[in-house]
C-alpha cells in the first residue's frame, strides 16, 4: 500500500476514542479557515459568547471565572494546584486509576502533602471510608468524576458532602465527564471543574479550562506566586475583557464556539440522551463473551473485558481490517481490556458495526483454539 493511500486509509478510519473523537462537520469547517488576529473586540466577544455558554451548560453562575489555558488537561490539573494549595497545606486524593494516580504525581512534584483513599477496580467508593479522614484540616479534596482508564463514573454529590462539613474545597477532574454525564457544577457541590476541549466538547486538542466558582477565587495563593505563565490572577484580570494574558488556543477557541452553539441549538439534555444512548445500544448488543465492568460506568466509555488476552490483537484487527479505532489500556488492563468511546459524530449504527465486527472476530479466534 502506498503512503499516500495508507493516510487516506487512516483519515476514513472512525474514532471510537474518548479524544480526539470522531469531530463534527462544522468542527472540521472551521479547522479548515485562516486563523484571525486575537486581540480584536471581535475575538473578545467570541470569548465572551463562549464563556457565558459554557457556564449554561457546566451548571455554575455568572460570578465564577474560567481560567481559557493553551494546554492539556493534566495541566489544567497542575495550574490549579499550584494555584489553589501551598506546601503547608495538605489535601485529601480520590484514587480510582490512572488519572486519580496522576494527581497524585502532580502533589508529589510540586512539594503538597497528601493522603489518598484507593477505589479498586470493579467496586465504587465506600461513603463511609471518608469518616475515617474527617477532621484532618485538608484544604480540597481532589477526584477523577469519571475514571477514563476503567470507565469508573463517581458519586460527587457523596464526596460533597464531606466536603461541607470539613470546610474543604472540592476540585474535580471534570475532563471525561463534562457533557458526557449530567454535570452541574454548583448543584453538585463542586468548587472547581477542570474540563477540555478534545473530549466531552469533541473538538481540537490544545485547550483546558479550570472553572473557579466565588469560593474558590477568594482562596486563590496571594502568598505564593505559582508558575509564571499558569498565574490564575492573571487570567481572571484578563478576563474583564475577555482575553487572555497569553496568546491563546485561538483556532481551538473558534471550533469551541461552533460546537457551543451546536449544544445550545440541540438543548444540553438532548445532547447528553444523545450519549446516553448509544452507550445503552452498544452494551446492549455487546457479545456475551464479552464482560464489562461492574462499577458504575459514565456514559463516555464503556471497557470492554476479554476472557482471553486478545486485547491487543483485537485492537489491531479493529484498526487494520474495519477502520475502527479504540482505546487500548495500559497496566494490568493491557491484556484484556480495551475502552470504547461514545461521544463524537458517532450513530448508533456504527456500534452496531463495531459489535458485530468484534462477534465476527470472536468466532474467528475460536475456531483456531
Amino acid at each position: 500500500m502506498s503512503i499516500i493511500s495508507n493516510i487516506f486509509k487512516k483519515t476514513n478510519s472512525k474514532l471510537f476514542t474518548i479524544g480526539p473523537v470522531q469531530m463534527y462537520k462544522s468542527t472540521l469547517r472551521v479547522r479548515s479557515k485562516q486563523l484571525p488576529y486575537f486581540r480584536t473586540n471581535d475575538f473578545s466577544n467570541k470569548i465572551k459568547k463562549c464563556d457565558h455558554l459554557l457556564k449554561e451548560f457546566i451548571g455554575t453562575k455568572s460570578s465564577s471565572k474560567i481560567m481559557y489555558l493553551t494546554c492539556s488537561g493534566t495541566g489544567a490539573m497542575s495550574a490549579t494546584v499550584s494555584n489553589l494549595i501551598t506546601a503547608t497545606e495538605r489535601v485529601l486524593i480520590i484514587n480510582s486509576g490512572t488519572f486519580g494516580k496522576r494527581i497524585c504525581e502532580i502533589c508529589l512534584t510540586l512539594g503538597i502533602d497528601f493522603d489518598q483513599i484507593n477505589v479498586p477496580f470493579n467496586q465504587n467508593l465506600d461513603p463511609n471510608l471518608l469518616n475515617n479522614y474527617r477532621d484532618n484540616n485538608y484544604k480540597a479534596v481532589f477526584v477523577t468524576g469519571h475514571e477514563t482508564s476503567t470507565g469508573y463514573l463517581q458519586d460527587l454529590r457523596q464526596i460533597s458532602v464531606f466536603c461541607k462539613k470539613n470546610n474543604s474545597l472540592l476540585i474535580v477532574d471534570a475532563i471525561t465527564t463534562f457533557l458526557c454525564d449530567k454535570f452541574l457544577m454548583d448543584e453538585m457541590g463542586v468548587d472547581i471543574a477542570v474540563i477540555s476541549s478534545h473530549k466531552g466538547l469533541c473538538i481540537s486538542p490544545g485547550l483546558a479550562m479550570a472553572v473557579l466558582n466565588k469560593k474558590s477565587i477568594d482562596h486563590l495563593n496571594k502568598n505564593r506566586k505559582p508558575d509564571f505563565y499558569f498565574d490564575f490572577n492573571k487570567y481572571i484580570s484578563n478576563l474583564s475583557n475577555y482575553q487572555t494574558p497569553y496568546t491563546p488556543a485561538i483556532g481551538v477557541i473558534l471550533e469551541l464556539e461552533d460546537i457551543l452553539l451546536k449544544i445550545k441549538k440541540m438543548g444540553l439534555n438532548k445532547w447528553l440522551d444523545k450519549v446516553y444512548n448509544k452507550s445503552q445500544i452498544f452494551r446492549n448488543s455487546l457479545d456475551n463473551r464479552v464482560s464489562i465492568p461492574k462499577h458504575k460506568l459514565s456514559n463516555g466509555i464503556t471497557p470492554i473485558i476479554f476472557k482471553d488476552n486478545i486485547a491487543k490483537h483485537m485492537y489491531e484487527i479493529l484498526e487494520n481490517k474495519y477502520s475502527y479505532i479504540t482505546n487500548p489500556s495500559g497496566g494490568d488492563f493491557a491484556k484484556k481490556m480495551l475502552r470504547i468511546s461514545h461521544i463524537g459524530n458517532l450513530s448508533k449504527k456504527d456500534f452496531l458495526k463495531l459489535n458485530k465486527a468484534i462477534s465476527t472476530e470472536l468466532n474467528k479466534l475460536n475456531k483456531l483454539k
